[in-house]
């Protein structure tokens, strides 16, 4: 396709992200350095054409070709007449469809092609709540649209009224993170379909209680805070841990193995555990050992990781100023 004359070529950078992190469900998600890059072309022909790194070609039709999908959205907002189309060019750096939040950076990373539309025909850039108001519609929850936008951990909430609010913290230095990524998917759709129709009084409780230690122990660092907060989901983790082998052995050994704790990451099936960061040769190794009868490579399996908090990053093209992390509170 003939590329236009007025745009630049674009290359984005966006974090994965694990979302809910125990009982924050909905709301709680973390950036983290596992990134996913889309080299964008801008042509004059109309549409999107997906490829991977390696040149082969990703047939996913327009309607749920969500970098299209949010790269539309964000131009109607502002009016703009002539779109230009895209080649894209993904190097995933998380395998997609295994709770890390694929859906979100492929919004995100279309919302940054359309900052640079934007720019470059001089239009307005859009208010930074109303990108995370617009992202959460599309998506249906900003637990992972959050993080991947602005980095850290965020607490994101949609407001009575309308509209979406995010709070950032960054986290204790000390802590480790390992994915554990197994080998086959489950789609959101399904996950969710497992979740109960009614929770007890009793439940609540325990998942407000367990958000309130989360936040204790990024205020505090005190790492018996999230241990104990770790344990407390009661909305989504024990329905959804039918579909994922090794989730209830890992949550109930976890002091065993050296883990302050683990939770399903998003929908799952992958796991986040946590753990003292400077323990990781001895976590790499009892994890290796405990997952070896669910997992066909549990050493594979593993990735070590910190959090990221830059969010959505332009690593050639213009960036947009002061359009990544404004107007929200707790900036790391």
């Amino acid at each position: 396709m003939k590329p236009t004359r007025e745009l630049p070529d674009l290359s984005l950078r966006v974090p994965a992200t694990s979302a809910n992190l125990g009982p924050g469900f909905d709301m709680f998600g973390i950036a983290l350095d596992l990134y996913t890059t889309f080299e964008f072309q801008f042509v004059e022909q109309p549409g999107c054409r997906l490829r991977a790194v390696d040149g082969e070609e990703i047939p996913i039709p327009p309607e749920r070709n969500l970098v299209l999908v949010a790269y539309l959205r964000f131009l109607e907002e502002q009016g703009l007449a002539t779109v230009p189309g895209l080649e894209v060019t993904v190097d995933a750096g998380a395998p997609r469809g295994r709770g890390f939040g694929s859906s979100a950076s492929a919004l995100v990373a279309g919302l940054g092609a359309a900052r640079q539309v934007l720019q470059s025909s001089g239009q307005k850039q859009i208010a930074p709540e109303r990108e995370l108001e617009l992202l959460t519609e599309i998506e249906g929850h900003p637990d992972n649209i959050a993080p991947a936008l602005l980095g850290g951990f965020v607490f994101s909430y949609e407001r009575d009224g309308g509209g979406v609010g995010a709070i950032r913290r960054r986290l204790p230095e000390d802590l480790g993170l390992v994915a554990l990524i197994p080998d086959f998917t489950i789609s959101t759709r399904q996950s969710r379909g497992q979740l109960p129709a009614q929770l007890t009084r009793s439940d609540c409780l325990r998942n407000m209680r367990g958000v309130l230690l989360w936040m204790e122990y990024l205020s505090s660092g005190d790492p018996k805070y999230l241990e104990e907060a770790l344990q407390l989901d009661r909305i989504h983790q024990p329905t959804r841990a039918r579909l994922i082998p090794g989730f209830d052995r890992l949550q109930q050994e976890a002091r065993q193995i050296g883990l302050y704790g683990v939770s399903i990451s998003g929908s799952g099936p992958a796991l986040l555990a946590y753990y003292p960061r400077q323990n990781e040769q001895k976590i790499r190794t009892n994890l290796a050992s405990a997952l070896s009868e669910v997992y066909p490579s549990p050493e594979g399996a593993l990735r070590f990781c910190r959090p990221d908090y830059e969010g959505l990053l332009v690593m050639k093209g213009d960036p947009v100023p002061g359009a990544a992390a404004g107007g929200f509170t707790g900036n790391p």
